[in-house]
């Protein structure tokens, strides 16, 4: 399984919206902001690559980018499925979204897509999913493919669903936007080395730092953990 940090950033920061590329079996997109399907066509512009986009919630730093994302498929003739997952009362929105700005992508499609709310599997990948304590109501993932787990957090403070989700994965991604004080929305990168190392995971990775923590501050932090932490730049990428 290869990870492919397509974006890191937060809503309104400098740095390309928080999204990852799963690369296994299936190819997965988790998250997909406005400033994400220039990332994607930069690694692959491949119409037909993706198999399925996962969208954690319904805030615009994660969702927004998916009308961009089909209107480039439609432009370049893409021919198979494409599967959206997500919560049930994303999948009204969405058609609504695109058939606003991009109303023929759904009117006249050149190539299906489905939904699937929450399910168990994805082809040969099983998923999991949990809910966080965030503003809007988020499901972070579990990917596993054989032994091999990826948890994704999305966004939120850690719930008991979601500390359990990321037990012993191979690679916990998790937003950390303050460095120190966790609120009800937002997770902390104290919180969040904490989490890692209750929940055993071999490797952690810091996403969606809110634009003003240092740093410097952060990798500092890190150093006093035992476990693996990454604090990826964009397109960065790991293998599981």
């Amino acid at each position: 399984m290869r990870v492919v940090f397509l974006g890191v950033g937060e809503s309104t920061g400098t740095e390309p919206n928080t999204s990852l590329l799963v690369e296994s079996s299936m190819n997965i997109l988790l998250d997909c902001g406005p400033t994400v399907p220039q990332q994607l066509w930069r690694y692959n512009s491949e119409p037909d690559f993706l198999d399925a986009v996962y969208l954690t919630h319904l805030h615009g730093d994660h969702v927004l980018g998916v009308p961009l994302l089909l209107l480039r498929m439609w432009q370049d003739n893409r021919k198979r499925k494409l599967t959206i997952i997500g919560q049930h009362a994303m999948w009204e929105f969405l058609q609504h979204l695109v058939e606003t700005v991009y109303p023929k992508i759904m009117k006249a499609p050149k190539f299906e897509i489905a939904f699937l709310d929450l399910p168990p599997a994805f082809g040969k990948l099983k998923l999991a999913f949990a809910k966080t304590s965030h503003s809007m109501k988020n499901y972070a993932i579990r990917v596993s493919e054989g032994t091999t787990h990826l948890c994704y957090s999305g966004d939120g403070a850690p719930s008991a669903d979601s500390r359990a989700l990321y037990k012993n994965a191979a690679l916990l991604v998790h937003e950390a936007y303050t460095l120190r004080q966790e609120g009800d929305n937002h997770a902390s990168v104290d919180g969040v080395l904490q989490l890692a190392e209750e929940a055993k995971a071999k490797s952690l990775a810091l996403v969606h730092l809110h634009r003003s923590v240092p740093q410097d501050a952060v990798q500092e932090t890190a150093k006093r953990s035992r476990m693996k932490i990454l604090v990826p730049k964009p397109m960065e990428s790991v293998e599981l």
